[in-house]
């Protein structure tokens, strides 16, 4: 809690003796609840590779009109989604929700990217990485770049005032703090293939040095470092808001040796998130049976990465590693 969230607390517990009411309107008013994030769905497997983010403000704000919430929501979508069609899955007064969909007939999950905008002021993404075959294994490769850029990206969004505007506003608006939470899907099923996991991540400014090779990725139900992830302040940047986020990612899928610059290395390159967009049908990775794999994309990730280039080393001592 912010020092002077502190002070205004320790003032209130004394003054609720003698006026109640009026105390506890004052908190109501002054003090973080972190209401919104709270509803955050636990990140899980699923059908495709998922990089979910959301962003809610620390303080309930008071909410608009049914009619102009929905206005705000799809206005927002379009700055998130960008040049990408998306359809309107569903939109009401307690949600909107928003889809870029797969038009490949063997998809899991018809939806690439969703999209859920609430009227707490809260936003969930869950956007679907692109994915490439790892050699003679059917588990796959992430891009980093693809995560950094979506991260980047949706912190420009919560800094646009389209996104203050899906809730009524404020007059510290300027002031306000945002709590944010960041999970990776760790492995998606595939019947008769059991359970497919992103293995190892590709780079084009550079990776830690050592990765064990008997380790799969997890993901926290509540998301990568979710107690450093809140009550930040407007001005913070995005280095300094997803550092503690993509580190966590790093450790858990077994990195080591670098992590901290690899993280301010892929954070501070310059990332454009329109190339990841889907402007066409991902093709689909076949295996050694002639099935598919869905959810697995462009095997050059279409960015700077090079497919493939990992390190390589034996695990860390002492660490656990499952198969």
């Amino acid at each position: 809690m912010p020092f002077f969230e502190t002070a205004i607390g320790k003032t209130l517990s004394v003054t609720s003796r003698l006026l109640p009411q009026l105390s506890a309107r004052a908190e109501a008013r002054l003090i973080t609840d972190h209401r919104p994030i709270s509803g955050s769905p636990n990140f899980h497997d699923g059908g495709r590779f998922w990089l979910w983010v959301v962003v809610a403000p620390s303080h309930s704000p008071r909410q608009l009109e049914p009619v102009d919430f929905t206005d705000h929501a799809y206005a927002l979508a379009g700055l998130i989604f960008g040049d990408q069609q998306f359809e309107v899955g569903y939109s009401g007064s307690s949600e909107c929700r928003y889809e870029v969909r797969d038009p490949g007939p063997d998809a899991l999950t018809e939806a690439i990217h969703i999209l859920r905008i609430y009227p707490d002021g809260r936003v969930a993404l869950q956007w679907g990485l692109r994915t490439s075959p790892l050699a003679n294994m059917l588990n796959v490769e992430l891009s980093l770049d693809e995560i950094v850029s979506v991260l980047c990206h949706m912190h420009q969004v919560a800094h646009d005032p389209r996104y203050a505007a899906i809730h009524a506003r404020r007059r510290t608006e300027r002031m306000r703090r945002l709590d944010w939470r960041v999970g990776l899907t760790p492995s998606i099923s595939r019947i008769n293939h059991g359970s497919i996991y992103w293995r190892s991540l590709a780079s084009s400014t550079g990776l830690p040095s050592i990765l064990p090779t008997e380790q799969n990725p997890s993901c926290p139900v509540h998301g990568f470092a979710p107690d450093r992830m809140k009550s930040l302040k407007h001005n913070v940047s995005a280095v300094d808001t997803f550092s503690p986020a993509l580190a966590h990612l790093l450790v858990d899928a077994g990195y080591t040796g670098g992590v901290r610059e690899c993280v301010r290395g892929a954070l501070t390159a310059p990332r454009s998130i329109s190339r990841y967009q889907l402007v066409s049908a991902a093709p689909v990775q076949g295996t050694g049976d002639g099935s598919a794999v869905p959810a697995i994309g462009d095997p050059t990730n279409g960015d700077g990465a090079v497919a493939g280039s990992r390190p390589t080393g034996d695990p860390v001592l002492n660490r656990t590693t499952s198969t």
